[in-house]
């Protein structure tokens, strides 16, 4: 039977409170997580017998199911991963929607001689004491044998947003990594339709930029430009 208590620590670290936390069965061989969004009710079933996991989000507003999926694992670090993927996605309309912009941006740029990959990430904490919670990040990466004398390798395109009420507020940002610079800003605050628009223009900006960011970083820049 696996191990978990690696897995435990690192739902206690995310400050998930412990009485969330139990186990089930005659030989402990199950584990439950419960913890709660602003808009899900989530929960994170392990089976230590079949290295399985089961994991399901009910939005609070529909009671109805965004996710229910079970997938195996083959060792504790594998089961960490599944459950900090499952803990950062917010299953809802906003999220998908950025998804998408984001998806149509990586697709617009990921076949350029130099750029090496466009990764997604997001990141969710209930308990961080600040504002916007959920943030989605995709993060463009230069070819090193392409970079000129700055050395800087990373432009994040940033959307991070929170709920106040029945609206949305959310920031946005086109940076460079490693002390570069800022070349878009967004702010926009309203109910998801009357906002999409904007998060849209912003996101094309982004991608209108790229030519002007790229060629303060990469060697020759003219090699790359857009014909």
């Amino acid at each position: 039977m696996i191990d978990v208590e690696p897995f435990i620590k690192e739902v206690l670290e995310k400050k998930i409170p412990e009485e969330n936390l139990r186990f089930f069965g005659e030989d402990n061989e199950g584990v439950v997580v419960d913890f709660e969004t602003e808009t899900h009710l989530k929960r994170f079933t392990i089976w230590r017998n079949y290295l399985r996991c089961d994991y399901e989000a009910l939005c609070i507003a529909t009671d109805k199911l965004s996710v229910y999926e079970s997938k195996e694992f083959d060792n504790v670090s594998q089961l960490i991963s599944i459950f900090n993927k499952f803990y950062h996605t917010a299953y809802s309309e906003i999220d998908t929607f950025i998804n998408q912009l984001y998806e149509d941006y990586r697709a617009r740029l990921i076949d350029r001689e130099e750029i090496a990959n466009i990764i997604r990430e997001d990141h969710y904490s209930k308990y961080k004491g600040d504002n916007y919670p959920y943030e989605k990040y995709l993060s463009l990466l230069w070819k090193e044998e392409y970079l000129n004398e700055k050395d800087i390798d990373l432009l994040d395109l940033c959307l991070l947003y929170q709920y106040i009420d029945n609206e949305v507020d959310i920031l946005g940002y086109l940076v460079t990594g490693h002390g570069g610079g800022t070349y878009e800003e967004f702010e926009a605050k309203g109910t998801l339709e009357a906002i999409k628009p904007k998060m849209q223009a912003f996101v094309n900006r982004c991608y209108e930029r790229y030519e002007e960011v790229m060629q303060e970083y990469i060697e020759a820049p003219e090699r790359f430009k857009k014909k």
